[in-house]
């Protein structure tokens, strides 16, 4: 099995060419300026409720980045990498030594602090920090009362995340006793985390483990972004319209051969995207897919073939403007269909000696992009005979905790039980 080389850490020069192929001030100037963007001071009341100034509400925040010129640049290279896409190594990565000025417009904070930059890509990069709570020139504060006595509040931390055009980022308070142990956390972009039930949709919550978040405060199970942000070198809009443009082959199976296109629907407006983990990542979002057979079908075997569905969509590859170097996608949820509502979705009839068929469809595939920039793709459609069960859960079933099930009520379930392949295409291109 491929195995990654240890990485190795060299100390350069600040002007000094970098691994990512240009000098520490090229990097910077691809993420900056940074344009004024909004700051939400939120509801804090993780563990307990100290109330802090300036409270909940609204105003903007500006961030400018000095690159230190008296420290060194810190490069993280590895010196081999397996030449297999199944296997990831740890990304290439330069920390540059800057000075952050981070200032809200209500004056709350208006804070330096010297910190590293990593650079994981050209145009893609993130920071942490800590400033103590004695060195906060800012108007911010935790009042001294009841719920915090003095020495308590450390400091705030900071987690930023950069890309070109846009930043995100949050600001989050710490605290040092016995009381507050609970609390510490270690701040690491991207983006604010929080407590969050499951689901794509981004949402507004009440409890937060920070005191701000810039540049919007909705959250989800995973990283809420515009779907345009380019927050690993390429935004999910990209990567649904460059699937779209080579997803496209025959489907060949036992009742013969249909060109067909699957094409997405670039996602618009807020994103929730899991995933991002660093070095080689790997986001996922859902976007909205049509699969269909093409106008030189005529006479094929799937030439009705024409279903759409909401997939989830996995883009993986190294940080780099170029877009990711995998995608993979498949059908997110489904539901068992008779016989004609199968043929009003689809556009197939597919034949069976069942008296009342059911059926249910898939769609999955992945596409690989060589050295040479083209793409390979291999998927596959099936369409299944299945039934839809339905079963009771009581109270006294099964608890992990107790062996039991809590109290309550019975509650009806429902199960998709698969039988026969009844079509199964694969796509050639």
């Amino acid at each position: 099995m491929p195995t990654c080389s240890p990485t190795d850490d060299s100390q350069l020069e600040p002007n000094a060419l970098t691994v990512l192929g240009v000098d520490a001030s090229q990097l910077l100037a691809e993420v900056l300026p940074i344009a004024e963007q909004p700051l939400h001071w939120v509801r804090y009341d993780y563990i307990i409720s100290p109330a802090y100034l300036p409270g909940v509400s609204t105003t903007s925040v500006t961030l400018e980045f000095t690159q230190i010129d008296t420290l060194p640049i810190v490069q993280h290279t590895l010196s081999s990498v397996p030449d297999d896409p199944r296997y990831y190594c740890e990304l290439s990565a330069v920390d540059v030594p800057v000075r952050l000025h981070l200032r809200s417009a209500d004056g709350a904070l208006d804070e330096q602090v010297d910190s590293a930059l990593e650079f994981s890509g050209r145009g893609v990069a993130a920071l942490a920090a800590f400033i103590p709570a004695a060195e906060l020139m800012g108007s911010f504060a935790f009042p001294l009362g009841e719920d915090l006595v003095e020495g308590e509040f450390q400091g705030l931390s900071l987690g930023v995340s950069l890309w070109p055009g846009g930043s995100r980022g949050h600001v989050a308070p710490e605290f040092q006793s016995e009381r507050f142990r609970s609390l510490r956390r270690i701040p690491w972009p991207p983006g604010a985390r929080s407590e969050v039930a499951s689901g794509a949709t981004p949402t507004l919550l009440e409890r937060r483990e920070f005191v701000a978040v810039w540049p919007r405060q909705e959250v989800c199970e995973g990283v809420v972004y515009d779907a345009a942000d380019r927050f690993l070198g390429w935004s999910p809009a990209q990567v649904a319209r460059d699937l779209s443009q080579h997803a496209v082959g025959t489907l060949t199976s036992a009742q013969g051969s249909t060109p067909v296109h699957f094409s997405l629907e670039p996602p618009s407006g807020l994103l929730c995207v899991q995933g991002n983990t660093p070095g080689w990542p790997e986001s996922s979002f859902l976007v909205q897919g049509r699969l269909r057979a093409d106008a030189g079908a005529v006479g094929s075997a799937l030439e009705q073939l024409d279903v759409s569905s909401t997939f989830q969509l996995v883009a993986s590859g190294p940080h780099a403007a170029s877009g990711p170097q995998r995608l993979q996608w498949g059908r997110l949820s489904f539901g068992v269909q008779s016989a004609a509502e199968f043929a009003v979705a689809t556009g197939l009839q597919p034949s069976t000696d069942e008296p009342q068929p059911q059926f249910v469809w898939f769609w999955q595939g992945t596409s690989t992009r060589g050295g040479n920039g083209t793409w390979q793709t291999s998927a596959e459609f099936l369409v299944q005979s299945a039934r839809e069960e339905a079963g009771m859960v009581c109270p006294g079933a099964f608890d992990p905790a107790r062996g039991m099930s809590p109290p309550g009520p019975c509650q009806t379930v429902y199960s998709i039980r698969l039988g026969a392949d009844v079509i199964r295409a694969s796509l050639a291109q």
